[in-house]
């Protein structure tokens, strides 16, 4: 049995949000399904139990950082040595690159019982549907992440910037008298 992760990109009150809903094999019980790895892995890793979705903390995560890419393809940081998943082309509904790039901020609701899995193959996922519900009941993790674009040249690729010179291509000075001194401005 294999790791699932599913991803979705989705507008919540005027906020760009990803939704996240994973599985893994559950070591604990020698090999069936946790549906709720990912919420557990996302608790752990500083996102916060939410069950009031009015209640959100604005305030970002620490070590969190969702990177968009010049093709719009999405990479997740988080606390490990590895992204959570690394320059997926998702399906970023219209409006939800210009909030993200305006604010500096994407929600992250990771959870378990979002239907993203029973509806993965089918287009039916909904997440915004389920997200209240699986806060009430205690199995969604959430937290504001920064967002990061590709770094621009701050200058035209273009433009000559001069070799360092070093002392040896300075033209010789006379000595100045002794007694003399240099005002410099």
């Amino acid at each position: 049995m294999n790791s699932e992760l599913h991803v979705q990109a989705g507008l919540w009150h005027g906020n760009a949000v990803l939704f996240l809903e994973g599985e893994a094999p559950d070591r604990r019980t020698g090999g069936g399904m946790a549906e709720d790895a990912l919420y557990q892995v996302a608790l752990r890793g500083g996102l916060r139990l939410t069950t009031d979705l009015a209640l959100l903390d604005p305030r970002p995560v620490r070590a969190w950082r969702v990177v968009i890419d010049d093709d719009h393809q999405v990479t997740l940081e988080w606390p490990h040595h590895r992204p959570l998943f690394d320059h997926i082309p998702l399906d970023l509904p219209e409006g939800w690159l210009p909030t993200a790039t305006e604010t500096g901020v994407v929600l992250l609701f990771a959870g378990y019982g979002l239907s993203m899995r029973e509806h993965a193959t089918d287009g039916e996922s909904h997440p915004l549907r389920h997200m209240e519900h699986v806060a009430y009941t205690g199995a969604l993790a959430a937290g504001a992440v920064r967002v990061s674009l590709p770094v621009e040249p701050r200058y035209p690729v273009d433009v000559a910037i001069p070799a360092s010179r070093s002392p040896m291509d300075e033209p010789a000075q006379e000595p100045l008298p002794r007694g003399q001194r240099v005002m410099t401005g």
